[in-house]
């Protein structure tokens, strides 16, 4: 996030589980509802563990609401994405 600051990057944050606080304090902007800002970014990055709450998390559908120069660079830990993980021409267009 420090990179992301010093190139003046604006970050948003969806993270249920971290604290406001420390959002704040990344010079970052907690955000609530994940598919609302998908259609304004241009990098979504997904740093979690594959459990309940993250299976399905970018799926077809939120890939279909992003911009088609959107990037994803996922660091997800363990198990496989979902089918509907894979892109395709049908989901972008």
């Amino acid at each position: 996030m420090k990179r992301a600051v010093a190139i003046e990057m604006d970050m948003q944050v969806y993270d249920p589980y971290t604290d406001l606080a420390a959002v704040r304090s990344a010079s970052a902007e907690s955000v609530a509802d994940l598919g609302a800002v998908l259609a304004e970014v241009d990098f979504v990055t997904a740093h979690c563990p594959h459990n309940e709450g993250a299976y399905g998390m970018i799926g077809a559908a939120q890939l279909a609401r992003m911009r088609s120069t959107a990037i994803i660079v996922t660091t997800a830990r363990g198990g496989r994405p979902a089918p509907a993980h894979v892109v395709n021409k049908e989901v972008l267009g």
